[in-house]
């Protein structure tokens, strides 16, 4: 059984704050990305569809307005204190899909109520989500490592 740890998420709200590198913030390129895809394969519609999506779930995290585990899971098996927002679409083909945005919550912007945004990407095999969440633990490191906050 999963013992839920708190996030800002469901419980009162906090700030977005993306992983960033060369100036590029990494998890909105993804999303960029994907509905790109997403518009290629089933229009533009479709890909508006999608962005207002994670518009959407984005500011319901803000105002603490999700519910696990639809919409959030957190402290995830594979790394303690990563958190992710999940998204599920039918799409025109009635193709189910899923994506998800790793997130954590650093202990050095805890008080601020940070929900750093580390990896968005599609949930395609158990394997591939095991590397996403990884990445995710990467840039964190990375993060701690290079960041001013």
């Amino acid at each position: 059984m999963t013992t839920w740890r708190l996030s800002f998420a469901f419980n009162g709200g906090g700030e977005w704050r993306f992983y960033t590198r060369g100036g590029v913030k990494i998890p909105i390129k993804e999303i960029n990305v994907e509905a790109a895809m997403i518009e290629a394969q089933e229009g533009t519609v479709a890909k508006d569809l999608f962005l207002e999506d994670v518009k959407r779930r984005l500011r319901g995290a803000q105002r603490g307005e999700l519910t696990p585990p639809d919409d959030v899971k957190t402290d995830l098996a594979r790394a303690q204190g990563m958190h992710e927002l999940r998204w599920e679409r039918e799409m025109k083909t009635g193709q189910l899909r899923w994506w998800r945005l790793y997130y954590c919550e650093p202990l050095a912007l805890y008080p601020e109520r940070v929900m750093l945004a580390l990896r968005f990407a599609e949930k395609l095999t158990k394997e591939g989500q095991d590397a996403d969440i990884d990445e995710a633990v990467t840039r964190h490191n990375w993060w701690k490592t290079n960041s001013q906050t």
